[in-house]
């Protein structure tokens, strides 16, 4: 089983934890001097597991290392880097090339759900219109879809890698068009993708949508 495969599946597997919803983590959403866009979330969430991937394998082999550092803040080559501290700067930017290209081809896909005919306009692409359970069976679709592919070790995984990225812009969509976060909500929804019941998201008599506060913000495309 190649990296990319135990990676994705460790991603799925662990209900993508890597993705904490964050009142600033919107689309266009600001947090200080950093924008979070939806690619920005999904390469940070990639470095997170990829962090948590070498723990457990290095665990298992039972190597000598800190954990500590890998929890630190690292990019791609950094975290190989210290997995392997006996290769080269060529040496890991050859063996991490191929990962953050898979990388780059998720963040493109995930892009792509805005603007594809077939989806740009399909509420349970985005958790629209009041499609949670559309959108939560969506999910758990295209994740079962992806750790079959994940597992079968004849398979074209290039096809998996388009479904993670509609798969977590939907996942994402959750939390920026619904009034999760702004109800006061600070983990994750660990039912969605998982379970046919997402939970409840509001109580009965609780507003779910209010315009006190809100203001138009235009910008150029």
């Amino acid at each position: 089983m190649n990296t990319f495969s135990s990676l994705c599946k460790w991603v799925l597997f662990s209900a993508v934890v890597a993705f904490i919803p964050h009142p600033a983590i919107r689309f266009g959403g600001q947090a200080g001097n950093s924008e979070y866009y939806y690619f920005t979330i999904i390469q940070l969430g990639f470095i997170r597991s990829l962090a948590q991937f070498f723990i457990d394998a290095k665990t298992r082999d039972g190597s000598g290392i800190n954990t500590e550092d890998f929890k630190k803040e690292h990019t791609i080559d950094e975290l190989y880097q210290l997995a392997h501290p006996d290769w080269t700067e060529d040496k890991v930017k050859l063996y991490s090339y191929p990962l953050k290209s898979i990388i780059d081809k998720i963040q493109v896909r995930d892009a792509l759900v805005d603007l594809n005919p077939s989806t740009k306009d399909l509420p349970s692409a985005h958790f629209d219109s009041e499609s949670f359970n559309e959108s939560n069976h969506r999910i758990m679709r295209l994740r079962k879809k992806v750790i079959e592919d994940a597992s079968d070790p004849n398979k074209d995984l290039d096809a998996a890698r388009g479904k993670i990225g509609d798969l977590l812009h939907t996942l994402q969509d959750f939390y920026s068009h619904s009034n999760w976060v702004e109800m006061g909500k600070t983990e994750i929804n660990r039912h969605i993708g998982i379970q046919e019941n997402i939970g409840r998201i509001a109580e009965i008599n609780q507003a779910t949508c209010s315009s006190v506060g809100c203001k138009k913000i235009q910008s150029k495309c």
